[in-house]
C-alpha cells in the first residue's frame, strides 16, 4: 500500500493481507482501494487516511493488528462496505461512511459535513463540535435510555426514551430528531 501514487487504485483479491508493521498510512490524495466484500478480503492492521478524496470498498480491518481501527483524517475520503474490528474514527471535513460496521463509529469535532449511513455499531458517537452532520438509515434504530426521537414535520408524538425507533417516520424534507437529555 505504501508504493501507492496519487490517483491509483488497487484492486485486492479476497485473502487476507497481513503487512510487517500494525499500522498503515495512507497519504496520497485521489488513491482508490478495492477489496471483493465482507469477510472476503481483509487487512490485518490499522489503516490512518491522510489523503484526501480517498476511496475504501468492500475491505475489513481485522484485530490482529492492536485494533483494527480506520481513523480517517483527510477531507472527502469515502469508506463504502468497510467493517472495522475497532473503531471507525471520522476527522476529515466532508467524509462518508456507509454500509459500514465497527465497534464503535465515532465523529470528531473537525469532521464536518460528514455523512454516516447504513452503519452498523453499537456505539455512534457525534461531537456536538461537529457541524452538518448527516446521518441516515433505512432500518430500524435504537438509541440509549437518554434519547427520544421525533419528526420535524408530522404531528407524530415524541417517543418514550431508550425505544427501538420504528413508529417514528419522516415525511418527504423533514428528518426524525433524536433529542439527548443532558448529563
Amino acid at each position: 500500500l505504501s508504493a501507492l501514487n496519487s490517483d491509483e487504485t488497487l484492486i485486492l483479491s479476497e485473502g487476507t493481507f497481513a503487512e510487517d508493521r500494525d499500522e498503515i498510512t495512507i497519504n496520497q490524495d485521489g488513491v482508490r482501494l478495492e477489496g471483493q466484500g465482507e469477510d472476503v478480503t481483509e487487512i490485518e492492521a490499522d489503516v490512518d487516511i491522510t489523503g484526501d478524496n480517498v476511496h475504501i470498498q468492500d475491505i475489513d480491518f481485522e484485530a490482529a493488528s492492536p485494533s483494527g481501527n480506520v481513523n480517517v483524517l483527510g477531507h472527502s475520503v469515502s469508506l463504502n462496505g468497510v467493517n472495522a474490528a475497532g473503531t471507525i474514527s471520522v476527522s476529515g471535513e466532508r467524509a462518508s461512511v456507509s454500509n459500514s460496521g465497527a465497534d464503535r463509529i465515532e465523529v470528531r469535532g473537525s469532521g464536518d459535513n460528514a455523512r454516516v449511513s447504513n452503519v452498523n455499531t453499537p456505539d455512534l458517537d457525534i461531537d456536538d463540535d461537529a457541524d452538518g452532520v448527516d446521518v441516515s438509515f433505512d432500518a430500524d434504530v435504537t438509541f440509549n435510555e437518554q434519547a427520544t426521537a421525533s419528526s420535524t414535520f408530522t404531528d407524530d408524538e415524541d417517543t418514550d426514551a431508550g425505544v427501538v425507533v420504528e413508529d417514528v417516520s419522516a415525511n418527504f424534507d423533514s428528518a426524525v430528531v433524536v433529542t439527548f437529555e443532558d448529563g
